[in-house]
């Protein structure tokens, strides 16, 4: 069963390292969502537990290190957008059918 997506969310995508050794992102994407403020434990990206503050389920396949934010925001850099978060976890979801994938970002 495929989620409703009913929400917006703005998402960058990690594009490589910037002139000072931090991240390069890509231009603001806005992409059908829907955004779950739900404390969860996971593993986050470096293997060490983390409790997460959202499950974001979007419309299709995105990048760890990425950034999202509920809402369509143009700012370029996702550090300077209050209320982004980093993307600490990725899972993808087939439906019972195997016809649709939910893919699901952790905050």
């Amino acid at each position: 069963m495929q989620l409703p997506l009913n929400q917006k969310v703005t998402y960058w995508a990690p594009m490589g390292s910037d002139d000072f050794g931090g991240t390069a992102f890509s231009e603001p994407t806005v992409r059908r969502a829907r955004w779950e403020d739900k404390a969860q434990l996971i593993q986050n990206k470096a293997g060490a537990e983390y409790t997460s503050r959202s499950r974001v389920y979007m419309d299709g396949d995105f990048d760890l290190n990425g950034y999202l934010y509920l809402g369509e925001s143009d700012e370029a850099i996702p550090t300077n957008q209050a209320g982004a978060y980093e993307i600490q976890q990725k899972a993808s979801v087939p439906d019972l059918k195997a016809v649709q994938t939910n893919y699901v970002a952790y905050l």
